[in-house]
Parts: structure tokens; sequence; C-alpha cells
């Protein structure tokens, strides 16, 4: 409700109650009308007589519309009946059953001519069966063998062109460390949204302020209102980046964290960039990122920046593997990486459950009955959110899984050659690469589990502890 103006929801619940039956309407309007009463009295006492009656209301009205907004906007029962009519009955309907479809089934075709295209390929195990990663052989042209190669050329040109990589104090934001850095900057990369719900012009307005006039005439950000990138420019106009006088490389460009991935801005070939960290970062994220630096093999530089929560994950991923200490305001590179490594290995595991999920219940679908894909969807409580949690292997989760499909749609024998070979390629790569990880398991479903993650992310992001009751109060909260 906090993002949803006082005066929208007045305007919907105005409009949603003439669509009630005339004892209906008047009943709930009445209550309305009791419950602004004094705020009419002080305002203007004529008014009780215009509005005591719902008859009396004409939502054509343009003029009696805005007055109803102000009369009506912070009341309690305008905004409860706003949330019951409204917004419960469409973000709490349910269905009985679920019409199912994952990426297996748009990979899939009767050709089996399936072409795509990614920049980096830390995800490829988790892909759908039916889509192979490519891989060029030592025949292959020479262009192809190049492109083999930029995994590790990424890696080692950041490990060339990074500055260094800091940790933000306690006390300091990404946007303070920009405008108080005796590094001379051009740009920011919020790899780890560390921008998230900063206001960007007024962002704008701040660096403009601080940073160098003979180096900076304008800041380049992409404005959400008009959907374009504009540069704000020092006599406080702004202008779609295609008519601003101000050339690209006398701005710094503000990269948030959507614009992260697949944009192209020519920026100053001595640019220097501020890319920034979060927790869970992997290296397919910050190489993309860092790879807004068009000249970062020759020219342009990378300062890496994080807060306290990151770099307590690679401190603690330095204290696992023995290695030495990493000093709280600056880490070397290779330690960063090798966090980030570390992330993608954790989350391409953590997707193989559900990619192995996915994969069986399109080879047990297939070439079947169609109703098959439908399944019964979760509506109660306790099937929600009653099942026990636990830790399991990836291996031990398959298993069940394999068990469920199998059971749902007739069994093994019933699979075609194709599907049945498909299923023992999954189940080799759960085996391979799933033995040595563990998840935890919760048994609700998608939307739920969400919810749980978002929960358990926040718990750790506060440190919540959990301490043992005294035996006499368990005891008597049980009795």
């Amino acid at each position: 409700m906090g993002s949803v103006s006082h005066q929208f929801v007045a305007d919907i619940s105005l409009f949603s109650l003439m669509d009630q039956n005339r004892n209906a309407k008047h009943n709930i309007y009445n209550g309305w009308f009791l419950a602004s009463r004094d705020k009419i009295q002080v305002e203007d006492p004529a008014l009780l007589l215009a509005l005591d009656d719902v008859d009396k209301l004409d939502i054509t009205n343009a003029v009696q519309v805005k007055l109803m907004h102000r009369l009506f906007c912070r009341n309690m029962l305008v905004v409860n009946y706003f949330l019951n009519s409204v917004v419960f009955p469409r973000e709490t309907e349910q269905f009985e059953a679920r019409l199912t479809a994952t990426s297996w089934d748009l990979a899939n075709n009767s050709t089996g001519n399936i072409v795509g295209f990614s920049g980096t390929n830390d995800n490829h195990r988790i892909l759908p069966g039916h889509v192979k990663q490519y891989i060029p052989g030592s025949s292959a042209d020479p262009t192809l063998q190049d492109i083999a190669s930029t995994n590790g050329r990424m890696l080692d040109v950041i490990l060339k062109r990074t500055l260094g990589v800091y940790q933000l104090p306690g006390n300091q934001t990404i946007v303070d460390y920009i405008c108080s850095s005796p590094q001379e900057l051009h740009a920011i990369i919020d790899c780890g949204a560390l921008l998230a719900g900063v206001d960007l012009p007024m962002l704008s307005v701040k660096l403009l302020s601080t940073l160098p006039r003979d180096q900076i005439d304008g800041i380049l950000f992409f404005d959400n209102e008009v959907r374009d990138w504009v540069i704000l420019e020092r006599s406080g106009r702004q202008y779609p980046k295609d008519l601003s006088p101000v050339e690209e490389d006398r701005v710094f460009a503000v990269f948030d964290e959507p614009r992260c991935r697949g944009t192209d801005l020519k920026l100053r070939a001595d640019a220097v960039a501020v890319l920034t960290l979060g927790p869970g970062l992997c290296k397919d994220k910050l190489l993309q990122g860092a790879g807004r630096l068009r000249k970062l093999d020759r020219s342009q530089k990378l300062v890496i920046v994080g807060g306290a929560d990151t770099f307590t994950k690679m401190h603690e991923l330095q204290s696992r593997k023995r290695t030495e200490t990493v000093k709280h305001q600056c880490n070397s590179t290779a330690h960063m990486l090798a966090w980030l490594v570390n992330n993608t290995v954790d989350v391409t595991a953590l997707g193989l459950n559900n990619w192995a999920n996915q994969g069986l219940f399109h080879c047990t679908i297939s070439e079947k009955d169609p109703k098959l894909a439908v399944t019964d969807e979760k509506v109660q409580l306790e099937e929600m959110y009653g099942t026990q949690f636990g830790t399991k292997s990836v291996v031990e989760s398959f298993d069940r899984i394999v068990e469920y499909h199998m059971s749902r749609t007739g069994g093994r024998e019933l699979l075609s050659d194709n599907m049945a070979s498909m299923v023992d390629s999954i189940s080799l790569q759960i085996k391979s690469y799933g033995k040595d990880f563990k998840f935890h398991v919760n048994g609700c479903d998608e939307e739920c589990e969400r919810e749980l993650e978002l929960e358990i992310e926040e718990g750790k992001t506060w440190g919540i502890s959990f301490h043992h009751c005294c035996p006499l109060i368990y005891h008597f909260v049980l009795t």
C-alpha cells in the first residue's frame, strides 16, 4: 500500500462502489461518510448536506470526484473497501489446477533445429536437454576459436585493469564514495544494485555539484519516465542522449543494475569506472558489467567496490579455504574473482534440482495425452507451508522427483526411446554434478518458496539469531 497513492485508492473505491446494488451502496457509503464527517465539518460544513447520501454523487462530475478524493483519501473504511473489493479478490485468486510449460517445451521442435546465443556460458549445464553448448574444435574457424577464449580473456583483462577492490565504510554509500574519491571517475556500473531505490535524476544533480567541472559536463543515465537515455547538463537542461550537445566522452555515465547488460555507450578512451559488488553476485553478471567498458583491454580501468555484507562473504570463503586473510579496506582482484566463481558454482548447483524437475516433467508427458500437462494446484495452507524443513542432497531429491513423475504418467515403459534417452542424460548429469551439493527442502510451491527465500535472505542481512527457551517457559507455553 505504501506505493499506492491515497488519491488512487479513493478513486478506484468510489468507482467500484457505484457497481454495488442499491442497499449495499447505501450501507457502505454511510459508513464512509460518518468516518469522514468531522473532517468535512472542519473543511466546509455546507458540504455535509451535499455529500450525505450516495444518490447525490455523480462520478462523471470531475469537480465532485476531486472533492471526494480530498475528503475520503485517508478514510480507513475506504482503504479497507479497496483492499477487500479490488486487491484481495484479484491477488489472492486461486485455481484448482495449472497448465505447466517450461523452457524445455520452448526448446522442443520437430526438426531439432535450435539456435541461440549467450555472451556467457556459466549456466550451460542447466539449459534444456535439447540445447547443447557449441565448443569449437581445433579444425573450426579461427574466429569461433577466438570466441571460445572469451571467458579466460575477460578474467585476465579484469585482473590486469582493476585498480583495486575496496570495501565501503559502514557510514558511506556508493554515492558518497564517488563524490569523495581521489581517483578521477567517469562511470558507475552497478552490478551489485547498490543504487537500488535511488532516484537517478536527483542522484545526477548531486553528482554534477561535486564532480570536477573541467572533466564532466553532464550526467548520462537512463530515465524511466521517458524510457530513454538522457543527459543532464550543468545548465540544468535535460535532453535525450542523441539530442544533447554534450559529447558522451564528457559525461559521467550511470549504468544502473538493469543496464549492466547489453548497453553500449561511447565512453572516453581512458575512462575509469566504479563497478559495484553485491551479495551472491555471479561471474557472468560481473563480466557483462565490465564489458560495458569496450576498451577495457587497452586504456580503460575499473575500481571495484562493495559493502560490508559482500566482504563478509568473501572473508568467510577465504577462511574456509585457509588462505591469506582478506584485509577490510582492500582485497585482491584474484580473491574477488574466486568468490564470484564460488557463487556461480553454488547458484548452478541450486538450479540443478529445478532443471531436473522441469526436464522430467517434459520427458514424461511428451508424445502423450496433453491433459498430463495439467497438474493439481496447492490451495490449502498446510500443503503450501506444512512440510517440515530439512536438507537433502541433489541426488536424493532427484530420486524422489523421478518417482513422482513416473508414477503420475504410467512409468518408464511408456516413454519413447528419445525421451527415455533424455531421462538417462538428466540422471547422469545430476549424479555427475549434484553429488556434492545439498539444498534446503521446504515442500512449498514456487510462490511460497520465493516468499520464504526472501525471509531467509532478510534474516541473513540482519543477522537474526535464535536462542534456546528456558524449559520452564517452554512448559508454560505448551500447557
